[in-house]
């Protein structure tokens, strides 16, 4: 008897550790994602806008339900983020402008839950590890496809919003978002209207704000060992 049940006894053990692993890691993980998703966005584009919102989607899931959240809470963000997934499908079938819009502003009120949750845990962690680090850097990263989404809300709205060769494409919002968020400021893309000059100003002025202010506030207590 003992013996028959030690097979499934190892596999159980496999399990949990790469769930401990998967949990102590968790950071990580989201930071090579957000990684994998951003290189990747031109591609996964070109197959379908639906399976990039996915692939958002279920990275952002997978963080926060490894943080263990209430559970009221978890389930709100997950109904937010299916919506989201689900109305990016139906847009491609049904071009309707009430579907675009649904799509789009849960998106950005996904995203907006992912940042805020994500910043709250951080900033409240006993110790600072290289793994705090590292999801900090990775919520810097999706709070530039945060950016990429409104600007795509304002541009569908005004399509003289942003001088941009071709207004369709994702992709150059998400090229757009990180070079005003580093103020790297290239000017192949540049806004128009005013109310795209604001939000490229408060985007370029909270993305500076957090890497001198939170990334650095991390690596220096990282390093004090606080």
């Amino acid at each position: 008897m003992n013996s028959a049940a030690e097979p499934g006894r190892g596999d159980q053990t496999f399990i949990r550790r790469i769930s401990d692993a998967a949990i102590r890691y968790r950071f990580s993980i989201f930071f090579l994602c957000m990684l994998a998703l951003i290189a990747l966005e031109p591609w996964l584009e070109l197959r379908s806008s639906a399976l990039l919102a996915t692939l958002y989607v279920f990275s952002v899931l997978l963080v926060l339900r490894s943080l263990l959240l209430p559970t009221r809470l978890y389930l709100f963000v997950v109904f937010i983020g299916a919506v989201a997934v689900l109305t990016s499908f139906a847009a491609i079938q049904n071009r309707a402008e009430a579907l675009f819009t649904v799509n789009q502003w849960s998106g950005v009120i996904f995203i907006g839950f992912g940042i805020w949750i994500l910043l709250h845990r951080i900033l409240t962690e006993e110790n600072v590890t290289g793994e705090t680090i590292k999801g900090g850097i990775a919520v810097y990263l999706l709070f530039g496809v945060w950016g990429a989404l409104i600007f795509d809300i304002l541009l569908y709205w005004d399509p003289q919003a942003f001088i941009i060769k071709d207004p369709n494409s994702f992709a150059d919002l998400i090229y757009f978002s990180f070079t005003t968020m580093t103020t790297l400021g290239i000017g192949d893309i540049a806004p128009h209207s005013p109310q795209a000059k604001v939000l490229v100003i408060l985007e370029a002025t909270l993305g500076q704000i957090y890497l001198v202010v939170l990334i650095a506030r991390l690596v220096g207590l990282h390093v004090s060992g606080r």
